[in-house]
């Protein structure tokens, strides 16, 4: 009967592992994505700036905007390979240049929007196409300036979340269960209190800090 009911207790924990497990994989590899797509954001937002800036300084020396753009893509950053791979559909796939310009840039709105800017200068040949992407650029480095200001402020809050959760609650937790245990009747044995301890707290912390760093651009 004792064997009986240790084998039924010793399924059921490994089966509430295997599903915690689960959670964790799939709870992790969301965040890791989520985390890359905020890099990517936060790269090419801090490239766009500069990006048209060159482009303003190429069309100040009378070079052509296709052949700006294309010493872009020769550049190692974001902007410059999402260029590149526009560039390739042109050549290799058929596009018209400005549909490719549109189709490389559709996941992101701040390089979107640059892109409709450029297809409507290539379309419409606006004059004065420098003081376009400069006043475009000072846009950028306002927006810039906010995301910082906003970023600071995000972090203030989320770190002391992250000192309640990580140092104060379980010390409140401990003092519960000591101070408690002499009062009322809990049912949580040692082995459960130092699993809390050691493996549910820190997987929490582990938690808030994927939280942390994947709402943070």
């Amino acid at each position: 009967m004792v064997v009986d009911f240790t084998i039924k207790l010793s399924v059921e924990y490994l089966l509430y592992s295997q599903i915690m497990l689960c959670v964790l994989f799939f709870s992790v590899s969301f965040f890791i994505k989520r985390i890359k797509a905020q890099d990517e954001r936060t790269r090419i937002l801090r490239e766009l700036p500069f990006f048209l800036n060159n482009l303003a300084s190429d069309i100040e020396k009378n070079i052509p905007l296709k052949l700006a753009l294309e010493n872009r893509a020769k550049q190692n950053s974001i902007i410059g390979q999402r260029i590149s791979q526009a560039l390739t559909l042109v050549t290799k796939k058929g596009y018209n240049l400005e549909t490719a310009l549109e189709e490389v840039s559709k996941d992101n709105k701040e390089l979107q929007r640059v892109m409709y800017q450029i297809n409507d200068i290539l379309s419409s040949g606006t004059k004065n196409k420098a003081d376009t992407f400069r006043i475009l650029s000072n846009n950028f480095s306002e927006q810039q300036s906010i995301a910082i200001k906003d970023y600071s402020t995000k972090l203030n809050f989320l770190s002391l979340v992250f000192v309640v959760i990580s140092a104060i609650v379980p010390a409140l937790f401990l003092m519960f269960f000591l101070v408690g245990s002499n009062f009322f009747e809990i049912g949580i044995s040692s082995f459960g209190i130092i699993l809390i301890t050691i493996v549910v707290f820190p997987i929490i912390d582990m938690f808030i800090l994927l939280f942390m760093r994947s709402s943070l651009v």
